[in-house]
């Protein structure tokens, strides 16, 4: 790998977006707290002060999230996008997808339990 970011989706070569410094640190608060709910539907933290359907509805709010990722916007990034001759689009159907699908599979399964 010559250094080229991976982690973007690519349209003709050049990155769709350029993310901001500010919105890597959103998307890792957004998954710190999808962590947290998921973590609290499965019984790791003893005292709550979240109603359990609360917890429930964010797990299953997590995990569509996940599944819907998987599926993907039909363009750059998912299952079914059209945009397939990028570096990033080959991770994305090979590890991207299929993470989010199973994360996504997992997640509903631990809101039904």
């Amino acid at each position: 790998m010559d250094g080229h970011p991976v982690l973007v989706p690519e349209l003709d070569g050049r990155p769709v977006y350029t993310p901001r410094a500010s919105e890597c640190l959103d998307v890792a608060a957004a998954l710190l707290l999808c962590g947290a709910i998921v973590a609290a539907r499965g019984g790791m933290f003893a005292h709550s002060s979240m109603p359990p359907e609360w917890i429930q509805l964010g797990t299953f709010a997590v995990g569509a999230a996940l599944v819907v990722r998987a599926i993907g916007d039909f363009h750059v990034v998912g299952f079914f996008k059209r945009v397939r001759d990028s570096r990033f689009a080959e991770l994305d159907s090979h590890l991207f997808s299929p993470a989010s699908l199973l994360l996504g599979l997992a997640t509903l399964w631990v809101a039904l339990g």
